[in-house]
């Protein structure tokens, strides 16, 4: 299983998100522009996108989950670090919540 390159190419930059706890937020109409459903690997069919921080670390995160209201409108989604970040235990807490705006 190979990782897609545009993953790495198109990262975001870590100072799109606020970080607490772990966790990386923002609203989705601070990303307008930049793909988060973007397909992860060659072979798979998981989509998410990568983060990459001001030294030029770069971590990929895939959906988890797509969260909705009683309205069934949706409110945010979260996402959680990829399997091969997963093993890292500095890396494997990490997770992104995007709200949507």
């Amino acid at each position: 299983m190979a990782v897609l390159r545009s993953v790495i190419d198109h990262a975001l930059p870590s100072n799109l998100f606020s970080f607490r706890d772990n966790t990386f937020s923002a609203f989705a109409s601070d990303l307008t522009g930049h793909e988060l459903m973007r397909q992860i690997y060659d072979d798979a069919c998981d989509v998410g996108f990568a983060i990459c921080s001001r030294t030029g670390n770069i971590v990929k995160f895939h959906h988890a989950d797509t969260f909705r209201n009683a309205d069934n409108d949706i409110t945010h989604w979260t996402f959680n670090v990829t399997p091969d970040h997963a093993r890292n235990p500095k890396l494997a807490a990490l997770s992104v919540i995007v709200f949507n705006t």
